[in-house]
């Protein structure tokens, strides 16, 4: 059970065997294509386990959004390496990811518009009507990352999704985008299956190894999505030697960031009076300036109240502040890349145990905290209720 501590450090090197010295190409098409193999890989892998144990209800309902997520930000980072490929220039590359940002279906559309010969016609329509299937669910690139919103949960709330048939057709459109990548050489195991439906998202009749969309009214969604990212890096960590360290390490760190921040943020949707008055903050992805500013004084607040230790606080903003100093905005371990092209982390070499700690402490931290102020949250309920008043 990790916890903050003063000495720890987010880029202390203590355990050598796993090292990992961050080294790009400096070749933009060649940098987000390897990272796109890689996202890819680490999908496959949890996908297969998830399709593998279809007795576990966790991995079916949690671990599957966590991969599903993984898959699509492979789709999309292989897109962006296309278009640094076939754009004329770093100006034209720099357009197109401002233009079309996370739109699988824009960046496809202005990549097929370059007509490079690799697709078939029925390979082309296929993809472009699966990315739009997709971009129909997911079109900010957040769906399966953060909590579902009102629209999703009135559309799809209770309904159940056929897993292995929508992992059956990701991994069609990953194999047509790497073979633009591969520039059409295509992989023989993976041949174009025309038989299979465009859709991204493909029901079931139960549960039974399926992902049920199911949230309870009124909960605000995180424990899915933070099992989900815990149980993915925990099994990618410790249990997946078949990637190298390399490989794994930028999906890892990915999955450990987006449960820090929905640690954090979990403490906005707790019903307590201090929340009512700064919840325009959640929506924020800067772990530092816009979260943790907001939540330390709730903390302090509330440490006081019951004379815990206030300095406990600040060991928590050094780690915390570490992390967000690498990727303050939640993007360094999603891309290569800022979209003007510069390169985000540059010349680090990371302890991948080491971060794994830190930021897992961080996270048990935020989540004891939730534990404790949703008691806080109940009492206070309590109270205004036997006073007559409206929760807030």
């Amino acid at each position: 059970m990790l916890l903050p501590e003063k000495e720890h450090s987010f880029l202390a090197l203590r355990y050598p065997e796993y090292e990992v010295a961050i080294q790009w190409s400096k070749k933009p098409f060649e940098d987000y294509k390897s990272l796109a193999f890689d996202y890819a890989c680490c999908g496959y892998v949890l996908l297969k386990e998830i399709l593998n144990e279809q007795s576990d209800n966790v991995k079916q309902d949690c671990w599957f959004f966590a991969a599903i997520y993984l898959t699509r930000h492979s789709l999309e980072l292989g897109l962006k390496a296309l278009h640094c490929r076939v754009q004329p220039s770093k100006r034209n590359v720099q357009k197109i990811f401002e233009e079309c940002g996370h739109n699988l279906t824009s960046l496809f559309d202005a990549y097929v518009a370059g007509q490079e010969p690799y697709l078939t016609l029925d390979e082309q329509e296929w993809l472009a009507a699966f990315l739009t299937s997709l971009e129909s669910v997911d079109p900010k690139s957040d769906t399966f990352r953060f909590p579902f919103n009102a629209a999703f949960l009135n559309q799809f709330r209770n309904k159940f999704l056929n897993n292995f048939g929508v992992v059956q057709n990701m991994f069609q459109a990953v194999a047509l985008i790497e073979k633009c990548l591969n520039c059409g050489a295509d992989d023989a195991k993976s041949k174009f299956d025309d038989r299979l439906v465009p859709q991204f998202f493909v029901f079931g009749k139960n549960g039974w190894g399926n992902c049920y969309l199911w949230q309870p009214w009124g909960d605000p969604g995180f424990y899915p999505k933070l099992a989900g990212c815990l149980g993915a890096a925990d099994f990618l960590f410790h249990r997946c030697n078949s990637i190298l360290l390399k490989n794994r390490m930028f999906p890892v760190l990915f999955l450990l960031r987006n449960a820090l921040e929905l640690s954090i943020k979990q403490l906005f949707s707790i019903r307590v009076e201090y929340f009512a008055s700064c919840r325009a903050k959640q929506g924020s992805h800067r772990l530092f300036r816009d979260l943790w500013k907001n939540v330390k004084p709730f903390l302090s607040r509330y440490a006081q109240d019951t004379s815990q230790d206030l300095s406990y606080l600040e060991i928590v903003e050094k780690n915390l502040r570490e992390v967000a100093q690498i990727d303050p905005n939640g993007d360094a371990f999603r891309y290569p890349t800022s979209y003007s092209l510069e390169y985000l982390i540059v010349n680090v070499t990371i302890d991948l145990k080491n971060a794994y700690e830190h930021m897992f402490s961080l996270i048990n931290f935020f989540e004891g905290c939730n534990s404790i102020l949703y008691d806080v949250a109940q009492y206070e309920a309590e109270i205004r209720s036997q006073c007559g008043y409206y929760e807030y």
